[in-house]
């Protein structure tokens, strides 16, 4: 398989706002013509903030296939669909006390497929949250969220999910930094508007610890939370990753991250994801200032629910990356 990428970035940022429009395209090709294919992406972001007052703006559109916008295969490796997302929010932040800050946040995303096999979704997030700082290094967040996950093709569900948490936020140094929240969620699902379990309740959580230095930076994060997947299972996901780099030299680069997600269904259907693991470990060499040289090696392992079967990849890459340097307009 070849995957070809160019693509541009243009920002411009201040001290109080930034406006930053990527776009890219990825050209596949690969020993089978149907798998081959031409995905496209954009994105775009703008923040503004006073004293007092703040606001941010992000968009993102994507013409992709199943291969990138799916973590899952849903048991059916076999195909690949066309997959179009559309994602947009808006958030608001006021401080009207030094250390206080007010905010609420709304998203809204849909997914379409070209494939009967997926189902067509769409997701709504609101949220309100509450920030106190007790000094310059500890910070606790109250926040409460609400979702909303409804499917738009063949037998129509819909997901609600009430998920109110107390966080911490801590600065252990200049290299250091953790943060952790807990609550309680509330889930309800329906199918054809009529309700086929109850409110359901768990606990969530999530939590991380970010480490950056000259020469390492390592993020380890757990979370369990309610996500949309897009067969139509509407799942409370529990996953932990690592992802670090560490700069060997100024020739050098190592990067490997890894994975391990478990998925739980209050309704759900054969071939849903159950367990998804997964790790990689690369290396680059910077022969320019402009040109890289890559390699990578990745590894996955899933298991579907009410499925004997399960999913095993091994994936060896090559690569060349330029990047011209920054200019102004």
């Amino acid at each position: 398989m070849s995957t070809t990428t160019p693509g541009v970035v243009f920002s411009d940022t201040t001290p109080l706002s930034s406006l930053k429009l990527s776009v890219r395209l990825d050209e596949n090709v690969t020993n089978q013509k149907s798998y081959d294919s031409t995905d496209l992406g954009a994105t775009l972001g703008y923040s503004k903030k006073n004293s007092r007052w703040s606001v941010s703006t992000n968009h993102a559109a994507t013409y992709d296939t199943t291969r990138s916008s799916e973590e899952s295969s849903y048991d059916n490796s076999s195909s690949i669909a066309r997959h179009t997302g559309v994602t947009s929010s808006l958030s608001i932040g006021y401080m009207p006390l030094p250390g206080n800050t007010v905010s609420i946040a709304g998203s809204g995303n849909l997914s379409r497929y070209d494939s009967s096999l997926l189902q067509n979704y769409n997701t709504y997030s609101a949220s309100a949250s509450f920030g106190y700082e007790f000094d310059e290094f500890n910070t606790a967040v109250l926040s409460v969220p609400f979702n909303r996950y409804e499917t738009s093709r063949n037998d129509a569900s819909r997901s609600d999910t009430f998920s109110p948490s107390l966080g911490w936020t801590r600065i252990f140094s200049e290299r250091l930094t953790g943060n952790a929240s807990a609550g309680v969620q509330a889930n309800k699902q329906y199918a054809y508007g009529t309700v086929v379990s109850d409110w359901s309740w768990n606990y969530v959580f999530d939590g991380g610890l970010t480490y950056r230095a000259e020469q390492d930076s390592i993020v380890l994060r757990a979370v369990r939370s309610q996500n949309a997947n897009g067969n139509g299972q509407d799942a409370l996901q529990t996953s932990v990753s690592l992802k670090g780099q560490h700069n060997v030299n100024p020739s050098f680069t190592l990067t490997y991250a890894a994975n391990h997600r478990n998925s739980s269904y209050e309704v759900y259907s054969a071939g849903s994801s159950e367990v998804l693991s997964g790790g990689s470990v690369g290396l680059s060499y910077h022969a320019t200032d402009c040109l890289d040289i890559t390699t990578q090696y990745a590894y996955r392992y899933e298991t579907f629910v009410a499925e004997s079967t399960n999913a095993e990849d091994h994936a060896v890459t090559i690569g060349l990356a330029y990047h011209p340097v920054e200019w102004d307009l």
